[in-house]
């Protein structure tokens, strides 16, 4: 376990272990096994071998904790693995997708005590300005690179999961449509309904507004 891969973690935590696959934490089998379980996972993040595929793996086993002792256990390494995480994605100024934060997330919901949130803004400001770049270098004939306005709201609807407080704060959806207003009325309420998700919904200005 002490050297043990991503996979090898996989199996540490799975529900399949045993004779007749039916035995969960196959190899977590002491407090020993559950410190260096821990010690294995920062260590990984470290490695870098990818931290949302560690947070997802954990946080799916930590949410079948079959007793109240596990998921005490569970709740302090995933504080420290989301920890670890986040100050690696700041102190690398980690351009985060929308997958990265609903990872992040479903492992932090897991966490006791709850671990801070990674840096939000250089990714949102980021995105943003794409956004805005789009919509000045349009066609005459208003077609428009939808993916930048795709990725802002996807972007979006990841953060509202546990940040909806940030999205306040950034004045989404109305800051964006003020400082584009010209552009919003001819382009942007072309967009199909069926690639609207509700985020988006909200997002495009009503016919007429």
């Amino acid at each position: 376990m002490r050297r043990a891969s991503l996979e090898g973690v996989k199996l540490a935590v799975s529900d399949t272990g045993g004779q007749y696959g039916n035995r969960r934490l196959p190899f977590i089998r002491s407090a020993e096994s559950w410190d260096v379980l821990q010690e294995r996972c920062l260590s990984l993040v470290k490695a870098d071998v990818g931290d949302r595929e560690v947070l997802e793996t954990l946080a799916n086993a930590a949410s079948q904790s079959a007793s109240p002792e596990q998921a005490s256990r569970w709740a302090r390494m995933m504080t420290l693995v989301c920890k670890a995480v986040r100050e690696k994605w700041d102190r690398q100024r980690h351009l985060l997708g929308a997958a990265d934060i609903e990872a992040f997330a479903k492992a932090r919901s897991l966490a006791e005590p709850k671990p801070s949130l990674p840096n939000l803004r250089q990714t949102w400001d980021t995105l943003d300005a794409r956004f805005r770049e789009s919509i000045r270098v349009a066609n005459s004939d208003d077609e428009l690179d939808y993916s930048a306005f795709d990725a802002l709201t996807i972007f979006a609807a990841a953060v509202r999961i546990c940040a909806p407080d940030f999205l306040d704060e950034v004045r989404f959806p109305i800051s964006t449509m003020q400082r584009s207003q010209r552009s919003y009325t001819t382009r942007l309420t072309k967009i199909r309904i069926t690639r609207i998700t509700p985020i988006r919904m909200n997002f495009v200005p009503r016919q007429g507004a």
